[in-house]
């Protein structure tokens, strides 16, 4: 099932927008790094290294989840993509 549709932002939770889908995407779908694309002047990656933050007005809040080479990503529509435990 189609969760997000290529074009739709990439949002933090307070909505402030940090990029856009490359491609359709259901929610369990494995996302990598072309699958989605990112507005480097928006987003600083976590001092982990393990996905990105919005920076937009010192926003901070996630935007990526990086686990294993896979994302989650957050959009509009929640969290998507399947990260292995």
């Amino acid at each position: 099932m189609i969760t997000a549709r290529k074009g739709d932002p990439v949002v933090c939770s307070k909505g402030h927008v940090n990029g856009c889908l490359q491609k359709d995407i259901a929610e369990t779908d494995v996302i990598g790094p072309k699958d989605f694309g990112l507005n480097e002047a928006a987003t600083t990656i976590t001092s982990a290294g393990d996905g990105h933050l919005c920076s937009y007005a010192q926003c901070g809040e996630r935007i990526t989840k990086l686990h294993k080479g896979a994302y989650q990503i957050q959009t509009a529509h929640g969290w998507l993509g399947h990260l292995e435990p």
